[in-house]
């Protein structure tokens, strides 16, 4: 986000020379952003000292807070460095935004500005590692000012891996589609197995196996575990009212901190809330809970979903939901052996959730004063087929294995393999790296064949994001295969 300091700038460039002054009030970060990202409009790029910078890979564009593109792949001289990127029109803006002291810019590995600025002094990082640099004035190769006419910012940003996996070229371009399916199939039901194990992990109790796993996926990715373990820290207080609950919630994720008393303050809910935080005597050991809050709609706000977090440790209906599941499963399951059968056993499960529904909370998406016109829901239909999927089929599939009953077993296969896929930007990532542009990309419309794709990022691409140089996904697949 631009601040004060920089809007200034842009609209009162009179210290520099015209022609430069008309390319700053025009050229944008994020023009830059997008000559990186495709590598075009300039030559071999060198640091400051000279030194050659081969990019091997760009790395992926990054849409939340932190660094501009992650896990880049360079070899900046004879070294060969994997780490991320950091864009600005001017050197100086590295400490104007105050990267030097934020730990999530540890991993820069090069600082890339489009000129020099008027301070030339050496960066460092938070942890104190001095920055390689490179001014793309000197490179370019169209004149900057016409950059800006070059290139839409409306078709941009997007998650891109540039070209397609190793992967896509020597395997999933070659296998047939069926092929394909059985691995991401099998690469699925590891990930179910992984799934529990996760949870048996994390929370001691059986018992709260579900609904602790319901608190991860209310966190959605940024706050999954900060929602689980705010969940178990929660449930420690089982005489507090719902309202006291939620006031403790608020005050541990830091809601009632000046920021949101000032812009929260007109809401008389929000301030009984904070007043009720205010009379509780907690110890100084008590835990706090940092949530990410970039990126996210109002109708997705943490805030919201802690309000359902509470739901669930106070409302019988959520309390004897997986009891629910369960029995719709033992009374139903077997009769799923085909996928008619199997959609309309999911919606069985769907409706089985409760309403969640909340006199305040149905017509607020915050603290604000006004109401909204349409009903506000707390638990659609998309947050029940996520928690279906990602927390009630590892249970029961668990169940199922323990249990050895080849029908049971090849019902549950029928039922899986039915569930729909939640399309998003990773989603639309994976499908570029693993298929490229063929017909393939439509296995992903499966939640199935998805988590199976899940699981592949995470085991292997996750940690060769950049460059797929040195993953050993392709050679261990084709070993086995000759087997």
């Amino acid at each position: 986000m631009t601040n004060f300091y920089e809007s200034l700038l842009y609209s009162n460039p009179l210290p520099m020379l015209h022609e430069k002054a008309a390319v700053y009030q025009s050229l944008r970060e994020k023009h830059i952003h997008i000559l990186w990202l495709e590598q075009k409009y300039f030559a071999p790029l060198k640091t400051i000292e000279g030194l050659s910078i081969q990019i091997l890979s760009p790395g992926i564009w990054n849409a939340e807070a932190g660094p501009d593109f992650l896990k880049a792949h360079l070899k900046i001289g004879e070294i060969e460095l994997r780490g991320d990127i950091e864009i600005h029109v001017r050197d100086e803006q590295w400490e104007q935004h105050q990267h030097h002291r934020d730990s999530r810019y540890n991993q820069v590995i090069l600082h890339l500005s489009v000129w020099r600025g008027n301070n030339f002094k050496s960066l460092y990082t938070e942890a104190g590692k001095s920055l390689y640099r490179c001014y793309l004035e000197d490179f370019v190769t169209v004149p900057l000012i016409k950059i800006p006419q070059l290139i839409d910012l409306e078709l941009y940003p997007y998650e891109q891996f540039v070209g397609s996996g190793r992967c896509a070229e020597h395997i999933f371009a070659k296998t047939p589609s069926e092929e394909t399916q059985r691995f991401f199939k099998s690469a699925a039901q590891w990930r179910l197995k992984q799934k529990y194990y996760r949870l048996t992990e994390f929370v001691a109790a059986p018992s709260q196996y579900f609904l602790a796993g319901m608190a991860e996926a209310l966190g959605y990715k940024n706050n999954a575990n900060a929602f689980q373990q705010l969940f178990l820290h929660l449930h420690k207080y089982p005489l507090l009212s719902q309202e006291r609950l939620l006031a403790l919630g608020l005050g541990l994720c830091g809601f009632f901190k000046t920021h949101y008393l000032e812009m929260w303050q007109a809401s008389t809910y929000y301030q009984q809330l904070q007043s009720l935080f205010a009379e509780m005597a907690l110890p100084e050991t008590t835990p706090l809970f940092n949530l990410q809050l970039s990126q996210i709609r109002p109708l997705n706000h943490p805030v919201r979903r802690l309000v359902l977090l509470i739901m669930t440790l106070k409302d019988p209906a959520f309390q004897q939901l997986e009891s629910k599941l369960h029995s719709l499963w033992h009374t139903h399951g077997l009769d799923v052996k085909n996928r008619r059968a199997a959609h309309l056993f999911y919606q069985m499960l769907l409706n089985a959730f409760p309403g969640a529904e909340d006199t305040y909370w149905n017509t607020h998406y915050l603290f604000e004063t006004k109401t909204s016109a349409s009903i506000l829901t707390l638990l659609g239909l998309e947050l029940r087929g996520k928690i279906l999927l990602n927390v009630f089929c590892p249970l029961l599939y668990h169940q199922v294995v323990k249990r050895g009953q080849i029908e049971e077993q090849k019902a549950f296969e029928c039922f899986y393999e039915a569930l729909p896929s939640f399309p998003s930007r990773k989603s639309k990532y994976l499908m570029q790296r693993f298929f490229g542009d063929s017909l393939k990309r439509n296995l992903l419309k499966k939640g199935e064949m998805e988590q199976g794709i899940f699981q592949l990022h995470h085991d292997f691409c996750i940690h060769y994001e950049a460059s797929c140089h040195g993953c050993p996904f392709v050679e261990h697949y084709q070993n086995l295969a000759k087997l």
